[in-house]
């Protein structure tokens, strides 16, 4: 991220996951409630988007590999995935505030998480 390259950074959480925090200059899904759900908000991403770097996220890498291959199949050229989530990148990434604005929602105990990994 330091890199300051062209990449768009794209949210494949849903609006509860992602109104708790983000990634400063995401890209969101507004108003998605469910990730099934997500090929309906996709397909009304400016065609734009597909010729540009894109890398999606999400809490520990699950929905955002089947968010990015369906980006893939849908015509965008390069997609990328946060390898991990955002739970790795907290843990890999010292300085993750830096690049994080507000907590993480995690599953195993429905609460949410500041970059150093402390319950919010």
């Amino acid at each position: 991220m330091d890199d300051k390259k062209d990449i768009v950074l794209l949210d494949a959480r849903n609006d509860y996951e992602y109104r708790l925090g983000t990634f400063k200059d995401a890209m969101i899904m507004k108003d998605l409630k469910h990730f099934r759900d997500f090929p309906k908000f996709a397909d009304k991403l400016d065609d734009g988007l597909k010729d540009k770097t894109v890398v999606t996220y999400c809490t520990g890498g699950i929905k955002c590999e089947k968010a990015g291959q369906y980006l893939l199949n849908s015509g965008f050229k390069e997609v990328y995935q946060l390898h991990g989530g955002i739970m790795k990148f907290f843990i890999d990434q010292k300085d993750s505030d830096k690049y994080w604005d507000g907590s993480c929602f995690v599953f195993d105990k429905r609460t949410a998480v500041d970059p150093h990994l402390k319950e919010t």
